[in-house]
């Protein structure tokens, strides 16, 4: 499946999604330095487009560990400032 951001506000994520998904599903959002992990809170459709509000529960960051070499680390999420961006 593939998406597009549209907001976040604070803990919550819109997006444009490619495929319906059901409410209370959990997902993984792959980004550049590690990962959100979400819950689907609900779905819509305006004329065209497939939408989706998301909590973010938490983020997977990766970073180097000595000996080991990338390693996922897990933290609850903070709200964020708004963006819009490509989510694979």
């Amino acid at each position: 499946m593939s998406g597009r951001v549209v907001t976040i506000n604070g803990r919550r994520l819109i997006a444009a999604v490619s495929e319906p998904l059901n409410d209370g599903a959990c997902l993984t959002i792959a980004c550049r330095e590690g990962s959100f992990l979400g819950e689907v809170l609900g779905t819509w459709r305006e004329e065209q487009t497939r939408f989706a509000c998301i909590a973010l529960m938490y983020a997977l960051r990766e970073f180097d560990a000595p000996g080991i070499g990338r390693w996922p680390s897990a933290v609850p999420t903070a709200p964020v400032a708004s963006v819009a961006r490509d989510v694979a």
